[in-house]
């Protein structure tokens, strides 16, 4: 029978031993080399998600500040949108609803003591204020304005009303002129020249027209059907308004009343 391992020859034991250790070592090499590529791997990945998170809170921050810096407080808005005046730094912005039910009694209405009282409250009891050489140009006004002295401080400067006062002054004329009979020769109506009286009222009139032509106001008016009267809607004028803060800025003007004599 023919030796069917005739033409090989065995490899020594030792032999055999050197050669699977270099198998081994050469695994062992390779492995190595796949953990390391892996460690990189993981490296290079945590190393993105940190760069991924810096760039994504920078980004995040930036649009922030852009946010902030493009979004003005009340006196970056009122000093953007607004002439210039000493008030501004008491403007406040409050939100509302207008109660304008016809019928309905504000106390702004009729000819009482208490209505007066009211009025009085709201054009004259706070008097007028000053600038000074500094403020005037701002306002665009000549050096040749009357001039005052601040009884509190004594530093002098140039005697100011704020046009809000101004305003409801003419709508009080307006307002009285409805009731002639009432306040004939009292007050804004002893003049007896009745063409200096209606020019006062005119002029009042063209006052109240320009500063509400001025303002704007886009308030919605919405309609109602009346159960009474179909097919005839009616206006309703109690509307949301964003206004500001009356009683804050009167408080300013009485803190920094100069003059208390009546010159409208």
């Amino acid at each position: 029978m023919k030796d069917i391992n005739a033409g090989y020859e065995k490899v020594p034991p030792d032999e055999l031993s050197t050669t699977v250790a270099e198998d081994g070592a050469g695994f062992d090499l390779f492995e190595l080399k796949q953990q390391n590529l892996r460690t990189e791997q993981i490296h290079r990945s945590k190393c993105l998600l940190i760069a991924n998170s810096i760039l994504f809170c920078t980004s995040a921050f930036l649009l922030a500040t852009t946010y902030i810096r493009g979004t003005p407080n009340t006196a970056q808005f009122v000093s953007k949108f607004s002439s210039y005046s000493p008030a501004r730094k008491a403007v406040q912005y409050v939100s509302g609803t207008f109660n304008a039910t016809q019928g309905k009694d504000s106390g702004y209405i009729g000819t009482s003591n208490e209505t007066e009282e009211m009025w009085n409250w709201v054009t004259v009891d706070m008097g007028d204020q000053m600038v000074t050489p500094e403020e005037l140009k701002l306002v665009n006004k000549p050096e040749t304005s009357v001039k005052i002295k601040n009884p509190k401080t004594g530093k002098e400067g140039y005697r100011i009303g704020l046009e809000v006062f101004h305003q409801l002054h003419c709508l009080n004329l307006v307002r009285k002129s409805t009731y002639r009979d009432h306040y004939e020769g009292k007050g804004d109506f002893a003049e007896e020249d009745e063409v200096k009286i209606r020019n006062h009222l005119d002029h009042c009139l063209e006052m109240l027209r320009m500063n509400i032509m001025c303002q704007v106001d886009i308030g919605v008016i919405t309609f109602h059907e009346l159960p009474d009267k179909p097919g005839d809607p009616w206006p309703d004028f109690s509307t949301l308004h964003v206004c500001r803060d009356f009683d804050a800025v009167r408080k300013w003007a009485i803190d920094n009343t100069v003059a208390n004599d009546d010159i409208f």
